[in-house]
């Protein structure tokens, strides 16, 4: 499973959610694949995708994490399986 991670350079949130990913660790199978907003393609995806701000997790199923969340909320988030209902509000 891919999991795409949206951020913005000198982002603050984005560099704190970088780092509870680093601390958490990815699922096992999940490849995390950065895409910086700052590219025009990149900023293109993220508005047809309806994210108007970052950070952005998607994975490639659809399921997405939208702002800063918790430690636990993010656990929550990488280990939610295809078709469960997410309670995270985004």
């Amino acid at each position: 499973m891919i999991l795409f991670k949206f951020y913005k350079d000198n982002c603050a949130p984005c560099y704190a959610m970088q780092r509870r990913l680093d601390q958490i660790g990815l699922p096992e199978g999940v490849t995390l694949i950065p895409l910086n907003i700052a590219e025009e393609a990149n900023k293109k995806l993220a508005k047809e995708k309806g994210f108007d701000k970052v950070p952005v997790l998607m994975f490639s199923d659809g399921r997405s994490l939208q702002g800063m969340k918790t430690a636990d909320e993010l656990r929550a988030f990488l280990n939610s399986q295809p078709g469960e209902e997410n309670a995270i509000s985004n």
